[in-house]
């Protein structure tokens, strides 16, 4: 199913697959992840799908890759919330995103160097979640790795009872008329060396997950 962009006005809600550990998010206080290697800032919606299928990382399973990548760097904005999910049914954390879509560079962009680097990233302030195994289930059509969840009534407020803090009191970036020709920041994050290996064999279960 391909679904339009958001016609969501103000705060948006997302919810997050896990794509390396959940810690490893936690720490670097973001999300991120490399399902498909391209450049969503300054192309369409339907580009990016088209895009996806091309340069996917983990085939044939692209052909919702490329609309979650370009609502990450599109519609995702400062203030947004994100839980973050893992097992398809635990809320390991929820967060407010603090900083805008980045495409990381990576210096020897080989397929592993990609997957372990997390290419995809927003900047978003964790806040761990306590009693989250099992706190909400999803059918298979919602098993994706980034996907707005603002108008789910039987899944947003069962999550939104995690949030430990006013909504009021987080600060929310007023949505804007967005065109494809806006120019984004480069991203300029470096990932230690040590995380390598532990990102690239949790991203290879992923996507065999993500295709049961």
């Amino acid at each position: 199913m391909k679904h339009p962009p958001s016609k969501t006005i103000g705060r948006k809600y997302w919810l997050a697959k896990v794509w390396t550990t959940a810690e490893l998010h936690i720490e670097n206080e973001e999300f991120c992840f490399s399902p498909a290697n391209f450049d969503p800032r300054e192309i369409s919606l339907e580009q990016a799908r088209k895009v996806a299928k091309s340069t996917t990382l983990f085939p044939p399973h692209s052909t919702k890759f490329g609309a979650q990548i370009w609502r990450m760097a599109h519609e995702a904005k400062i203030g947004d919330i994100v839980f973050l999910e893992s097992l398809n049914r635990n809320l390991f954390a929820w967060g407010t995103i603090k900083s805008e879509y980045q495409l990381r560079t990576v210096k020897n962009p080989t397929k592993e160097n990609i997957i372990s680097a997390g290419i995809h990233q927003i900047g978003v302030e964790w806040h761990v979640v306590k009693n989250g195994k099992n706190a909400f289930r999803i059918g298979k059509g919602d098993n994706l790795l980034f996907r707005e969840i603002t108008g789910r009534d039987n899944l947003l407020p069962i999550l939104k009872k995690f949030i430990d803090i006013p909504l009021e009191s987080v600060p929310h970036q007023p949505d804007k008329n967005i065109t494809h020709d806006i120019e984004y920041l480069e991203g300029s994050k470096v990932l230690r060396s040590h995380l390598s290996a532990e990102r690239s064999s949790r991203a290879a279960g992923l996507a065999k997950e993500l295709a049961r």
